[in-house]
């Protein structure tokens, strides 16, 4: 029975049955083993080491039990010690999945390995946690060989964090020239559709839907297995703000709505997690962010899924700190409106969850405050994350002790908040002070007389706006400026810029395009329509514009130096 409450994530009533267990029989090694295991989920590392040792004692070569004891050293960042031990339960069992697997999540945590970490990866379809996902297609899998001119369909896989996380990488399909077939999570259909327009983007059903199953499809790959033939080093990564696009009308209007809660910037929270396994090392609680929520001129509002009410009220008693709920969206249930939500805020911190791979994909500053051993998306021994080029890491010193991250948030958040409060509060009208890589190399905008005070008060808007991060205002205040003043090239610039901050990729390139065409020889217009064909994905013909901004202007740092 105790099996059977730990995989109905009964963790109590398992470790009563164990006990009972091995009260009728103390030497069985496997109930040792399974005890240690409920120990393990709870974050109970020392109790859960002493189960796994006792059953060693009565079986030194249980493949289980030697996976189980390394994962305990890897949670306590022991990664050497932990290597050996799988390595010794593969020497017992070579077709151990679990001990393969877990010597992905070290690679990959470690990055040094990619390549070899992406193949043992592919273990996780033989343990019994993933086999009800996999998807059985007619079609052969992908090897990583040429796409160009087939179709292939990928399939999304795990929870919603991971869905998002992998779907980074279908613009490098569309790149190498194949037609994508992306299945997702229904919830994701909209989303995705809008973010991937190249795509045939359908949801994942059973049976699977017709476009899937078509004979003149080539190739299905779970998205996960992407990463093999698209990430086998850390410099694989593309420089892509953004991949996903929240929907513009929904973002500004939920943007207004929290702009009218206070006059300071709107930062959104997320604080636990509901993963049975690791949910315990990520959870960080709502008491503890006291430091954080508490600074004032900042408006703060619940990015949380699930119900949220009661820590909410306890922590306003306790705090006198209110955290702003929005009932009009439902992050579990509609994730197209609850991007939009993520889009509208002027910066996120969170724990490592479904909330922070949607405001990373969104291309939104992020924080992300990490346990000491994060699961591997997040690497080791960096504040930057090649997943989402927007994140900024904050990680534990201590295993178990939030109170550093804490700390280093606070006072970072203080800087940011004083930072933009002088943003919003200056009267400067000069366009080149808009934030960098897209600050404007001519003198202010709007050309035209001076005494058009409606022109004027928009380009005013426009600049609030954009130092505030509100860019689908931005876009709609271009648009009108651009009205009446179609060639107005400091507007299309400032536009063209907003609309690559939202993954509005299209816009971009057209604002782009039209300030190439009406200033040739400036590099800004090239500059931005590089950025703009990077964000689409397409590598080759970025590199390009690149090098055609570096010969207009061989000083600009972008052009010469952007990452790769």
């Amino acid at each position: 029975m105790g099996s059977v409450f730990r995989d109905q994530n009964q963790p109590d009533a398992a470790e009563a049955s164990f006990h009972k267990s091995l009260q009728l029989n103390p030497e069985s090694g496997e109930t040792h083993n399974n005890l240690g295991s409920i120990y393990q989920r709870q974050g109970k590392l020392d109790e859960a080491e002493a189960c796994f040792n006792r059953a060693l004692d009565i079986d030194p070569d249980y493949p289980p039990v030697l996976a189980n004891l390394g994962a305990v050293y890897h949670r306590r960042d022991q990664q050497d010690r932990a290597m050996d031990y799988f390595r010794r339960s593969l020497e017992v069992d070579p077709d151990y999945p679990d001990a393969h697997f877990n010597v992905s999540e070290v690679l990959l945590l470690e990055g040094g390995s990619l390549a070899e970490g992406w193949r043992e990866h592919e273990w996780r379809w033989r343990k019994k946690e993933f086999a009800g996902q996999w998807r059985n297609f007619p079609s052969p899998a992908w090897d990583g060989s040429d796409l160009k001119g087939k179709t292939v369909v990928v399939w999304g896989e795990q929870g919603i964090g991971e869905e998002i996380l992998y779907s980074s990488m279908v613009p490098d399909l569309i790149e190498r020239g194949a037609k994508v077939i992306f299945e997702c999570e229904p919830r994701l259909v909209p989303l995705c559709r809008r973010s991937f327009p190249k795509a045939t983007v359908v949801p994942r059903e059973t049976p699977p839907v017709a476009e899937t199953n078509d004979p003149t499809v080539d190739y299905n790959t779970p998205a996960g297995s992407l990463g093999r033939w698209l990430r086998p080093h850390v410099d694989d990564f593309p420089v892509r703000r953004a991949f996903l696009t929240a929907d513009h009308a929904n973002t500004g209007h939920l943007r207004n709505k929290y702009r009218n809660l206070g006059e300071g910037p709107v930062v959104g929270v997320s604080w636990f997690s509901r993963n049975p396994i690791m949910g315990w090392d990520k959870t960080i609680d709502l008491a503890d962010w006291a430091p954080l929520l508490t600074l004032p001129g900042v408006t703060f509002v619940d990015l949380q899924y699930g119900d949220t009410s009661t820590q909410r009220r306890d922590f306003e008693k306790n705090t006198g700190v209110h955290i702003f709920h929005d009932d009009e969206v439902d992050q579990l249930k509609d994730l197209d409106a609850f991007a939009a939500q993520v889009a509208a805020m002027d910066l996120v911190v969170s724990i490592s969850n479904t909330t922070v791979h949607m405001a990373g994909a969104l291309g939104m500053p992020t924080w992300v405050l990490l346990s000491a051993v994060p699961l591997w998306r997040w690497f080791s021994g960096r504040d930057d994350s090649p997943w989402y080029r927007s994140a900024r890491l904050f990680r534990q010193q201590q295993s178990g002790s939030w109170n550093s991250v804490i700390k280093a948030v606070r006072s970072e958040l203080e800087e940011w908040a004083e930072k933009q409060k002088r943003e919003r509060t200056s009267t400067d009208d000069d366009m080149t002070t808009a934030p960098a890589p897209f600050r404007l190399q001519h003198d202010r905008a709007p050309e035209g007389d001076p005494s058009d005070d409606k022109v004027n008060t928009l380009v005013r808007e426009v600049l609030r706006n954009y130092r505030s991060r509100n860019f689908p205002d931005v876009l709609d205040g271009c648009s009108r400026i651009l009205a009446v003043d179609p060639d107005d090239k400091d507007i299309l610039a400032v536009g063209a810029a907003a609309a690559l901050e939202v993954g509005d990729t299209e816009t971009g390139r057209r604002f782009a395009a039209e300030l190439i065409r009406l200033a040739p020889q400036q590099a800004n217009g090239h500059l931005l329509a590089a950025h703009a064909m990077l964000s689409a994905g397409e590598v080759q013909s970025a590199e390009q514009k690149y090098g055609q901004a570096a010969v207009f202007n061989p000083s600009s740092v972008e052009a010469f130096g952007h990452p790769h």
